[in-house]
């Protein structure tokens, strides 16, 4: 019989894993908080130049200005500007809203906040792809470690069950739910909330006069109201929402009837699902949002099996099947069960044998590790042990894997918002100049994004990596290693867009 201190135990390992969840969100959520702020100075730019232009309004003083706008508590722009010419027609301001110049301004302000959008929906392009990857990294893992705890306490570690590819886990994490999916909620804050929270803040800004300093830290703020409260609860929710769904299935896998209801992390219960905490629930029942995890926004809860006549501690000896030989089960490390057991659908395709701390770095490189080392190594960052270790297993991987050949070129895309960064990375990439950079290097077999203003042909190449067998297999990814060598044949113009052609080099 299974005694309360060894249900405790296991209480604390799952815990331990809803723990490693929110590292994962937390570090996710840093990086995009990064990308955010490189956004801003573009943005500044955008606005700076409409405001030299356009934003000198007196036909309402500042005075009358700021009485109106303090009444008014909208955030959205439309919201607050319609409000705004209600309550001056009452103030007896209807001629100065008829004016032409009025009327131009408002025109002016529209057309600003669609550049804005236009601005924020390449980013939301970019993020969306990040977050997906991440979001398939997390269920990927959140599944085999609820698999490998499950078969622990029942001390029954077996092969005989199912993994899941690449295209079925991006199937999942894209499956609506509650009315939306999260491709489509990051679309909206980038190109609905956020730009209409920017306008609001260069209305009232301009209205009431402000230097163009002023306008700008009010736009801050709201850039940072957006982080702290949409993006974070966005974030937090759709990895909480993925982590719990790939438990249920692991939990289905491993012919799990009951679960119950874990409330309190790091010694807090959280007051929302207190009433459900260590409740016992079929799993056949499970709804998400009533008994199961997720219940509400930011909500971290989670759950473990619940499986009675466990062995006590001892016996809590597991036999392999096919060797017949007992290990202690609490003994068994996750990365020593996922060799030993999983059949793994993640294996490299070819003939290559890989150390799992070289799958590790792979399996790294194809989640959002990728953007932030590679921002790093290209920017001379430090970098941090996690960095510095992935770094080495993912060398060493590409050091053993077969190279890509073919006659048809490879494809890097690439987008630049700033010019002035345009123009540095061009003139360093003149015909006959030969660049190698710090940073992994990540081409296609086809166009990544035919959007991009900057499209890269490698004519030759000698030693890409082709992960299409390990990663997302439509995305046709070749991997060129640290400082590989490239030299620039010929540069063009095509349309908007810059071709680069270059080959590489020893």
């Amino acid at each position: 019989m299974t005694t309360k201190r060894e249900v405790d135990y296991w209480k604390r390992r799952f815990l331990y894993e809803k723990e490693q969840q929110l590292q994962n969100t937390a570090e996710y959520e840093s990086a995009m908080r990064a990308r955010l702020k490189e956004v801003q100075p573009i943005l500044e730019q955008e606005v700076e130049y409409w405001l030299n232009r356009y934003a000198n309004n007196q036909k309402i003083s500042k005075e009358d200005a700021r009485k109106i706008l303090s009444t008014i508590g909208t955030r959205d722009w439309h919201l607050t500007l319609k409000e705004f010419k209600r309550k001056a027609k009452e103030g007896g301001f209807d001629k100065e809203l008829d004016a032409e110049y009025f009327k131009s301004q408002l025109s002016r302000l529209e057309n600003i906040d669609e550049q804005l959008t236009s601005l924020l929906a390449q980013y939301a392009t970019s993020e969306t792809n990040k977050l997906e990857n991440s979001l398939i990294n997390q269920f990927k893992q959140t599944y085999m470690h609820s698999i490998y705890l499950t078969q622990l306490e029942k001390a029954k570690l077996s092969s005989n069950f199912a993994n899941v590819n690449e295209y079925q886990v991006k199937a999942i994490v894209r499956k609506p739910w509650r009315g939306s999916d999260f491709s489509k909620r990051i679309w909206k804050n980038y190109t609905e909330i956020l730009p209409n929270e920017l306008g609001d803040a260069l209305l009232r800004g301009s209205a009431l006069g402000h230097s163009h300093e002023q306008i700008f830290k009010m736009m801050r703020q709201r850039l940072k109201d957006v982080e702290d409260y949409q993006l974070h609860r966005l974030i937090i929710t759709e990895m909480g929402h993925v982590a719990e769904t790939a438990t249920a299935d692991a939990y289905k896998e491993e012919g799990v009837e009951q679960y119950q209801y874990l409330a309190t992390l790091e010694a807090h219960t959280c007051e929302e699902c207190a009433h459900l905490d260590e409740k016992i629930f079929d799993l056949k029942d499970k709804v998400e949002g009533l008994n199961y995890p997720l219940i509400h926004p930011y909500c971290r809860c989670t759950t473990m099996p619940y499986i009675e006549g466990l062995p006590d501690s001892s016996e809590r000896w597991a036999r392999d099947p096919e060797t017949s030989k007992g290990e202690y089960a609490e003994n068994m490390t996750f990365n020593k069960w996922k060799e030993q057991y999983s059949d793994n659908t993640w294996k490299i395709g070819s003939s290559a044998k890989l150390t799992i701390p070289e799958k590790q770095g792979l399996t790294n490189y194809l989640s959002s590790w990728a953007y932030d080392i590679n921002d790093k190594l290209r920017k001379g960052l430090e970098l941090s042990d996690y960095d510095k270790e992935n770094i080495i297993n993912l060398d060493s991987a590409l050091g053993k894997l077969p190279k890509y050949h073919s006659d048809k070129p490879l494809q890097r895309s690439l987008r630049f918002w700033n010019e002035e960064e345009l123009t540095d990375f061009l003139r360093e990439r003149k015909p006959g100049t030969i660049v190698a950079e710090p940073s992994y290097i990540s081409t296609s077999k086809g166009i990544y994004d035919e959007n991009d203003n900057v499209q890269i042909i490698i004519r030759s190449s000698k030693s890409g990596v082709d992960l299409s067998d390990y990663g997302l297999a439509e995305e046709k990814e070749v991997l060129f290693g640290r400082n590989t060598k490239f030299k620039i044949l010929k540069g063009y113009t095509k349309g908007e867009q810059i071709i680069l052609e270059v080959e590489e080099i020893d």
